[in-house]
């Protein structure tokens, strides 16, 4: 997970170049963190890396979704290839620095080989299909937000991945009472501002 732990230090293009050269790494373990490292520090330039990835790795394993399924107490012998076709459509589904709406997540889907990539891919889904989207506080110190299928640790990446939704957008925020702390009014507050910047809407749901 070396590109990972760097990423978190400290970000930079020699890594990301590093890690869409890995992709194709022949040992799927390195291949496994370049992925998860472009989902969660890529450009947007790192997307169509992974796309090329998961359709690779999508050609090679369509028909042969049996021997991607793990065996309790059994020899898996295509354990880490396994394991990159998790990682790989999660990254493309929750990237940072992208936005995978409806098409994208339904050409996820259809690359998908076995019931795990299925499932999460549809779970993904129907949480892009609920409208409004919903904005869901959860009041953690910091705290931190989920919108449609994506997790966001902070204010400040819930504002960058709201600026990636098209003008006009419509969300629901949910917090954690009806009664909400100042910490919660001012989150609040600061979310409805950058709203009002972006030209898209966020409406409170009654009761919270």
């Amino acid at each position: 997970m070396i590109l990972n732990d760097l990423g978190a230090l400290q970000n930079s293009p020699v890594l990301e170049e590093l890690a869409v050269k890995s992709l194709f790494d022949p040992d799927p373990a390195a291949a496994i963190d370049a992925a998860n490292y472009l989902g969660r520090y890529g450009s947007p330039d790192a997307e169509q890396a992974l796309w090329n990835r998961y359709e690779a790795w999508s050609r090679e394993w369509t028909g042969r979704a049996a021997e991607l399924r793990l065996v309790p107490a059994g020899k898996n012998p295509h354990l880490r290839d396994a394991n990159l076709g998790q990682s790989l459509p999660w990254s493309l589904s929750s990237g940072t620095a992208w936005l995978s709406d409806e098409s994208k997540l339904r050409r996820i889907q259809a690359l998908g080989v076995g019931a795990n990539i299925q499932r999460e891919t549809e779970q993904a889904l129907q949480a892009w299909l609920r409208r409004p989207l919903t904005i869901a506080y959860i009041p953690t110190t910091p705290p931190s937000f989920t919108v449609a299928q994506y997790n966001q640790t902070s204010l400040d990446s819930l504002k960058k991945k709201l600026a990636q939704f098209p003008s006009g957008t419509k969300f629901v925020l949910t917090l954690s009472s009806p009664t909400p702390s100042p910490a919660e009014q001012k989150v609040r507050e600061e979310i409805f501002q950058f709203a009002q910047k972006d030209g898209i809407t966020v409406m409170v749901r009654p009761g919270s």
